[in-house]
């Protein structure tokens, strides 16, 4: 395995810069030895990393609203599967299937045309009863 470059170590520094973590903080980061076992880890053989999930095992707000769902199909609907979204009449397919971070709820998603748009948009479906399978 190819060791870390120059370039790389230096954008650490450049991330720890731009933060504007605190000497201290970055000490008890240090002495705590959860970076040296973050520098351990081989991400790449991590099954399904979410950093969502990371963040909230740090006690972190989640970047996002929408957290991994752990299954392809909810409720009759599956990843890939091909709906008809009821409100605008449109066919498309569900590309991703999400649980709302706080309130837990399932939540379809599949790119639509939103009303008043020249745009195809990934936009989450919400209600259930929205789509029917084709």
């Amino acid at each position: 395995m190819k060791e870390v470059t120059l370039a790389q170590g230096n954008q650490v520094l450049n991330l720890i810069l731009q933060k504007k973590v605190p000497s201290q903080q970055l000490q008890g980061l240090l002495g705590s030895g959860l970076l040296s076992d973050l520098l351990d880890a081989h991400i790449d053989e991590v099954d399904e990393l979410d950093r969502d999930d990371f963040r909230h095992m740090l006690g972190l707000k989640p970047l996002s609203i929408w957290r991994r769902y752990d299954g392809d199909s909810y409720d009759g609907i599956s990843i890939g599967q091909r709906v008809r979204y009821l409100p605008t009449g449109e066919e498309t397919t569900i590309t991703k299937i999400r649980k709302h971070w706080r309130l837990g709820e399932i939540v379809f998603f599949a790119p639509i045309t939103p009303r008043g748009s020249d745009y195809i948009v990934e936009l989450p479906i919400e209600k259930r009863e929205d789509i029917e399978p084709l």
